[in-house]
């Protein structure tokens, strides 16, 4: 599902999400980092930002801010899969991806991952280009 083949330095382990009438949206998520999983908990206005807090905070990206969110059905009825489009950016860079599930919670979870790790390349790359221009 990831926009551009990169390597994957956050994966999404597992996630639950909690919302409803009378409510505060709350997420907890675990994510490999380099590896290692870290399990982190997350609140906002809706089951979505909760869950990108949770992996702001469990990645160490609490920087980034998401600059575009896009969902779209991929077929007809209540259980369609839906595409998120994500892009996210912080400290002049801009990544981007997407995930497909029939659960739009999930499929939010891992296009912010796959941004995330779109992220990470792009600094990698800078890093290392900076690195052979010095």
């Amino acid at each position: 599902d990831d926009v551009f083949n990169v390597p994957n330095r956050y994966e999404l382990v597992s996630l639950e999400t909690r919302s409803g009438t009378g409510l505060e949206p709350w997420a907890k998520a675990t994510v490999r980092v380099d590896g290692k999983a870290r399990t982190c908990e997350g609140t906002g206005n809706g089951p979505v930002n909760a869950l990108v807090q949770a992996l702001k905070e469990c990645t160490s990206n609490t920087e980034v801010q998401m600059d575009e969110y896009h969902i779209d059905a991929l077929s007809t009825g209540s259980d369609a899969q839906g595409k998120v489009s994500i892009a996210i950016s912080g400290d002049g860079i801009t990544s981007r991806g997407q995930a497909t599930d029939i659960d739009v919670v999930i499929a939010s979870g891992k296009a912010f991952i796959a941004a995330l790790n779109h992220r990470a390349y792009q600094l990698e790359i800078t890093k290392l280009s900076a690195a052979a221009n010095a």
